[in-house]
C-alpha cells in the first residue's frame, strides 16, 4: 500500500485592484498544511490553525496514520476473502455447467443410439422379409443373395450394437 505525503504552503486570493477588469493575485500565508493521501478521493489533511500549529499535532496525525494504515489492511483482507469466495462460487458454476452440458450430451448421445438402432432393426427387418418373401416365390437369385448381403453389410455399419 502507498500513502502519499505532502507538505505545502497555503495562499490567499487578493483582488488585484491595479487592473480595470477583476483579476485576483495569490499571496503566501504562513499556514502549513500536511496532506496524505492514497488515492484522489481518500485525502486527508490537517493545517495550522489560529489556536494549534501542525507541529503540535504530530502525535495526532501518526496515531491518526497507524489507525488508517491498519484499517486498510482490513479492508484489503477482507476484499481478498470475498474476492475468493466469489471466484470459488463461479468456479463451483462452471463445474456444474460443464456437468450439466457433459449429460446433456450424453442424453443427446443415447437419442442418437437409439435412433441409429431402430433404423437398422427396420432396415434389417425389411431385408429378412424380402428375403423371405422371394424365397417363398422362389425368386431369390445370386443377384438378390448379394443384395441381401451387401444390405446387411451396409445396416452393420450404421447399427450402434455393432459398433461398441
Amino acid at each position: 500500500m502507498e500513502i502519499k505525503f505532502s507538505f505545502r504552503q497555503t495562499y490567499k486570493r487578493v483582488a488585484n485592484t491595479t487592473l480595470s477588469y477583476k483579476s485576483y493575485d495569490l499571496e503566501e500565508t504562513d499556514i502549513i498544511v500536511l496532506q496524505i493521501c492514497r488515492n484522489s478521493w481518500d485525502r486527508k489533511e490537517w493545517k495550522d490553525t489560529v489556536n494549534i500549529l501542525l507541529e503540535d499535532r504530530i502525535l495526532y496525525i501518526v496515531a491518526y496514520i497507524e489507525v488508517y494504515v491498519e484499517k486498510e489492511i482490513l479492508e484489503r483482507a477482507e476484499r481478498e476473502r470475498k474476492q475468493k469466495m466469489r471466484d470459488e462460487e463461479n468456479e463451483r458454476l462452471e463445474a456444474l455447467k460443464k456437468l450439466e452440458l457433459l449429460e446433456k450430451q450424453k442424453v443427446d448421445d443415447l437419442r442418437e443410439s437409439a435412433y441409429q438402432f431402430e433404423k437398422a432393426e427396420k432396415i434389417y427387418n425389411y431385408l429378412n422379409k424380402r428375403k423371405e418373401f422371394l424365397i417363398k416365390k422362389e425368386l431369390y437369385t445370386d443377384v438378390e443373395k448379394e443384395y441381401y448381403e451387401w444390405g446387411i453389410l451396409k445396416t452393420k455399419q450404421i447399427d450402434p450394437l455393432e459398433n461398441l
